[in-house]
């Protein structure tokens, strides 16, 4: 994580990395994240309904 820090130039520790896996059809509700997020699809599909911040 210390090198992905380093690429975008932020602080030491304030990168986080999480996984995520869900059979087909099957997912996380409609919610919102309180921090940025840049997610990686391995396998299948995924839709994003992206809305401004509130």
């Amino acid at each position: 994580m210390r090198k992905l820090e380093l690429e975008l130039g932020v602080n030491e520790g304030c990168a986080r990395a999480g996984v995520f896996a869900s059979p087909t059809k099957c997912g996380i509700s409609c919610h919102y994240d309180s921090v940025d997020v840049f997610s990686i699809q391995l396998q299948g599909t995924k839709k994003f309904d992206l809305a401004p911040v509130s």
